[in-house]
């Protein structure tokens, strides 16, 4: 396995069908409040919450995410909760510049995983 830092254009749209699941699941359960696995975990509100505060005042993530791309999209390795938080901010744009804050930058810091020969897993 190789690892490169590129800087990708991340949103809901890139990430495989678990990748996407986890982040709905994550906004639904720390800002829709609705119940499900994320919002019973400890500390979990407050790591979402954390890493949202911080692509409001930043544009962009504390630290780079760890991904790998498969067939059917992103799989985030590491870096869940920031990836939650910038869908939640790329979806919520307008009311972050209202309050004085930075929008979500164009593209973002990701160490991307390969295979020596550039395979694709499903």
């Amino acid at each position: 396995m190789t690892w490169t830092l590129e800087d990708r254009n991340l949103n809901i749209d890139v990430l495989s069908r678990d990748a996407r699941s986890i982040t709905n699941k994550m906004i639904d359960a720390h800002v829709k409040h609705k119940i499900n696995v994320y919002s019973t975990l400890p500390n979990d509100k407050a790591r979402f919450d954390s890493a949202t505060l911080y692509i409001w005042e930043n544009g962009t993530f504390p630290e780079p995410l760890i991904g790998f791309q498969i067939t059917d999209g992103l799989s985030i390795l590491d870096g869940n909760h920031r990836m939650a938080a910038l869908c939640h901010c790329q979806d919520t744009i307008e009311e972050i510049l209202k309050i004085g804050g930075v929008g979500p930058a164009a593209t973002h810091k990701i160490w991307m995983g390969s295979h020596p020969r550039g395979e694709v897993p499903d």
